[in-house]
């Protein structure tokens, strides 16, 4: 009873390329909540990960067990952030606000919209889930 981050991650990459958001999201969420849960109590990644408990198995510190970082974004739609334009793709589906600080760019995603200030201090604000590329 063990999952298998990369393949799982692959799984909701394509389920997100046929526009299963929620569902990506949801298998991100419970990918990201194993990782974290092996952080906190022994500050390790492991190869698997127990498909109900979540807690780590096999062996440590492997690169299989790293948090999807990539997928977590690509969930998010957050894409190419510079230090003069961010690529935003659709809502936060997340149940809870995320912030990305990056080369002094911050993007706060919100669940109705998404604040982004940029290094000179500029702040925009998209409430429109359209795609959209939001520069400086």
């Amino acid at each position: 009873m063990s999952v298998h981050l990369p393949w799982n991650a692959m799984i909701a990459e394509g389920v997100l390329g046929y526009g299963g958001r929620r569902e990506a999201a949801d298998l991100t969420t419970r990918l990201m909540k194993a990782v974290i849960l092996n952080l906190k109590s022994s500050h390790s990644f492991y190869q698997n990960y127990h498909a109900e408990r979540g807690i780590g198995i096999g062996e440590r510190n492997t690169a299989h067990g790293l948090a999807p970082v990539g997928l977590f974004l690509d969930v998010l739609g957050v894409r190419n952030i510079s230090s003069r334009s961010v690529h935003l793709d659709g809502r936060n589906p997340f149940p809870w606000p995320v912030t990305i600080n990056y080369k002094g760019v911050t993007v706060l995603c919100g669940l109705d919209r998404t604040v982004i200030t940029f290094p000179n201090g500029k702040n925009i604000i998209v409430e429109d889930p359209a795609p959209c590329i939001v520069r400086m």
